[in-house]
């Protein structure tokens, strides 16, 4: 039954499409693959089956403006703007959004239809509703846009996924566009794929990577062109009746081939003019990779791809790593932070840590009983930089010793606070140093072990960790003294350094991953409002700390986010460092203890091994790194508003308005109902130049009828009476009379043009009622291409009409001609 069915979807499409050309098609689709898959192997962070689905979607729209009869330029208009607005929907996951207004628009067009004075007016609210939502979406993604193209011609990139996808689904959208318009109109084969192939080389010299895809790009336009040659010949010979035999198609099919691969295998090996000559030659026009290292390449999220061999783990230590405590050594190998929770489910004790006094509450002083809380803080050991697939490490370090007292950093930066914390340790902590935020200075002699040590008279440094000498120990602290507000104008101007490390991730990590981290911050107008994206996403997810061991050929994100749906803090951490990274937001994986219990009597910190804790830390230029709490079993950090409120001045008199009046954000509702219009202007004038392809689906007597039943109503416009016993040919030789009358002027000619395609579409439809004989095809369309001249024709003339009756200009009544005689 299926086979059946697909059976016959193939012959329709066959004697739809024609054989020919569905060879043409395929191969045209080849050729993008190649493309596609070429741009894969260096664009690890952009979704693979989003392009597919740009290149599968772009075919129809060109196909379809290339047989119309739309201007060039018009074409190109409809082609990169509904190419845009789909691109926009597919990176931000508008889709819904899209439908629901749609669904919204057509209840109120049916409440409207069906409302008269004197019923409750139809409700606007919903549609507006589903427009805002649709309006915020596209704003933020061209935002966003606009912001990653503005760095970009300041000389400042800075990666952004979705703007990286946007520019390159376009670009695919736009490639494929134009290659089914050549093929179609042209006829050009080595022209429809010229871009393709420029697109190609260009984005692998960028990177220095192979050009292996450019190969199979190189047979599939040479098929394509002998393909396009032979059919166009053939045409040729037909129409000047040239008798040939049909075996002719197999010698020049075995000698297509022949040639395909002999060039294919000199281009891919010859010394000489090589495909590998081309792309060196590609590489030396756009300049070095390494020339572009911080320009479009990296902008564009491109990447040369990694070969096995140069795939060598680094030594988490440098040897004066190797000569620091049992405890620092241990934690730079890496893994998971808390892996001895996995599998084991075990009981974490309560037994207490350490008691750690910030000095903010006097002793005595109970908050449950004051307005006064404590203030939540992490107690952070170390961070790692690099993920694995597999757990966490950390990159070489540096030790540097600092005397009792000493700076660390050559002074307090700005957007920066500092906290002074006394550590009593109750258990042995290692010779680790717990602290909040970036160590300053201690009472104790410190030994800090930096992945970048910070430059001189520079705060930009990469610390792992530190160690300390005692067990009871003073440090000064700098922790991010910023709200939610500042952390949204922070921007994404990020060091080097910081995009370097802190944005890198395993080539082999699944698209998936990639795919919902851009899925997650689409909509996100900042790197904080996407931060708090995946962070919300997160904790959706179950706590538990009975969990299994991850599967050794799995990653561990991966496993987590789409198989596990649970787990605990270094589950949660994790997947939000990778996500935040996939979203161009650098991070980090910090460990160490929770808060802890806050005791009055002692004004200090209660921290037991119950508190053991791995969380995110993000980086915002100007704030540092800023800590986010994805695992549900903690509260997350409130990053408060601290933007004041704005009292008006004493002497302003009162409103005269209604106060729901002044409430009312009176640009943003103008701003929101021009956009509402234009999208709805944009579905009419959609709707309209789709109005031949849906006449062109009927059957040629329903496409007459269809095509009369417009030509009628359309003359309501211009004043020609239309009684209930008027023939077509006689409402035909009224309407033409009235286009001779208005024909005047510059419009003259483009008016009389209109009165033969209203005599054939009455014409074809008078022989569809009398005729001694059922419709052809050919009429059918005829009677549809001759309505789509006539009706900008009839509009037009319409126009004029209700001018000339504005200025009491009186048309003259012209002689009307009998066209009877024309039916057959």
């Amino acid at each position: 039954m299926i086979a059946r069915l697909l059976g016959r979807s193939l012959v329709w499409v066959v004697n739809r499409v024609g054989a020919g050309n569905l060879v043409v098609l395929s191969l045209l689709f080849g050729v993008l693959l190649c493309l596609i898959y070429g741009l894969a192997a260096i664009l690890p962070d952009i979704d693979t089956a989003l392009l597919q689905l740009m290149a599968v979607l772009a075919l129809p729209a060109a196909w379809w403006t290339a047989r119309s009869r739309l201007s060039t330029p018009l074409a190109w208009t409809l082609l990169a703007g509904g190419g845009l607005l789909i691109v926009l929907s597919l990176v931000g996951r508008l889709g819904d959004e899209f439908w629901a207004l749609v669904l919204e628009i057509n209840d109120l067009t049916l409440a409207l239809r069906l409302w008269f004075p004197g019923r409750p007016a139809p409700d606007f609210q919903p549609a507006l509703h589903s427009g805002q939502e649709v309006f915020d979406g596209l704003r933020v993604l061209l935002g966003r846009a606009a912001g990653w193209l503005a760095d970009l011609l300041r000389g400042e990139p800075t990666f952004d996924p979705a703007a990286a996808a946007i520019v390159w689904c376009l670009s695919i959208w736009l490639v494929r566009a134009w290659a089914a318009r050549a093929m179609r109109r042209l006829g050009q084969p080595l022209l429809a794929v010229l871009p393709a192939a420029g697109l190609l080389a260009v984005s692998l010299a960028l990177v220095n990577a192979s050009y292996g895809w450019l190969v199979p790009l190189l047979t599939l336009s040479l098929a394509l062109y002998a393909w396009e040659s032979y059919r166009r010949r053939e045409g040729s010979w037909e129409a000047r009746q040239v008798d040939f035999s049909e075996e002719v198609r197999i010698d020049v099919a075995a000698a297509a081939l022949f040639v395909i691969a002999a060039l294919t295998a000199g281009a891919a090996f010859a010394p000489r003019l090589s495909l590998r000559n081309i792309n060196d030659f590609v590489r030396r026009i756009t300049g070095p990779a390494e020339s572009h290292r911080s320009e479009v390449p990296e902008a564009l999220g491109m990447q040369a791809p990694v070969r096995r061999s140069e795939e060598r783990p680094r030594s988490p230590g440098s040897p004066a790593a190797q000569q620091s405590s049992g405890v620092i050594e241990a934690l730079a190998v890496g893994g998971l932070p808390r892996q001895h929770l996995l599998g084991s489910g075990p009981e974490l004790s309560e037994r207490v840590v350490m008691r750690v006094s910030t000095g903010e509450l006097p002793p005595g002083v109970d908050p449950a009983r004051t307005p006064v809380e404590p203030v939540r803080y992490y107690w952070r050991a170390v961070t790692y930089d690099r993920y694995t697939g597999k757990g966490w490490t950390t990159s070489r370090l540096q030790a540097r010793s600092h005397a009792a007292g000493e700076m660390t950093y050559p002074a307090q930066p700005s957007g920066t606070r500092r906290l002074t914390q006394r550590v009593t340790a109750v258990q042995d902590l290692g010779g680790l140093l717990y602290a909040a935020g970036e160590p300053l200075s201690a009472n104790q002699p410190l030994r800090l072990y930096w992945r970048r040590p910070p430059p001189s008279g520079s705060w930009n440094g990469d610390l792992f960790g530190a160690a300390v000498e005692g067990g009871e120990y003073q440090v000064h602290s700098l922790l991010p003294a910023v709200d939610s507000e500042r952390l949204r104008q922070a921007g994404s101007a990020y060091p080097e350094w910081v995009l370097q490390r802190f944005l890198s991730l395993p080539r082999d990590l699944p698209g998936r991953v990639r795919a919902l981290a851009i899925d997650l911050t689409a909509a996100g107008a900042t790197p904080y409002d996407r931060a708090k994206a995946i962070e919300t996403y997160l904790r959706t997810y179950p706590y538990t700390l009975d969990t299994g061991v991850p599967p050794e050929d799995r990653d561990l994100v991966d496993y987590f986010l789409f198989d596990l749906r649970e787990g605990y803090c270094d589950y949660y951490a994790s997947a939000m460092v990778v996500l935040a990274r996939a979203a161009g937001i650098p991070a980090r994986l910090a460990v160490g203890y929770a808060t802890g219990t806050y005791d009055p009597s002692s004004a200090s910190y209660l921290v037991t091994e119950a508190e053991a804790h791995s969380w995110p830390e993000l980086f915002f230029p100007g704030a540092g790194w800023v800590p986010f709490e994805p695992t549900p079993a903690r509260p997350v950090f409130e990053h408060t508003q601290g933007e004041p409120e704005r009292p008006l001045p004493e002497n302003r008199p009162p409103s005269p308005l209604p106060a729901w009046l002044g409430e009312v954000d009176w640009r943003r509702l103008i701003a929101r109902s021009a956009a509402l219009l234009l999208a709805l202007a944009g579905l009419l004038l959609a709707w309209a130049l789709s109005e031949p392809w849906r006449l062109r689906r009927l059957s040629p007597a329903r496409a007459a009828a269809a095509a009369y039943l417009r030509l009628r109503r359309q003359a309501t416009g211009l004043a020609v009476p239309a009684p209930a016993g008027t023939t077509p040919l006689e409402l035909a030789a009224h309407i033409a009379g009235r286009l001779e009358a208005l024909a005047e002027g510059r419009w003259s000619a483009y008016l009389r043009q209109g009165r033969a395609e209203v005599h054939t579409i009455a014409g074809i439809y008078a022989r569809s009622l009398y005729g001694p004989r059922r419709l052809e095809t050919a009429e059918g369309r005829e009677a549809v291409q001759a309505w789509t001249r006539l009706r900008w024709r009839l509009w037009l003339a319409a126009l004029l009409e209700r001018l000339k009756r504005r200025h009491g200009a009186a048309v003259k009544q012209p002689k009307v001609e009998d066209r009877s005689a024309g039916v057959d």
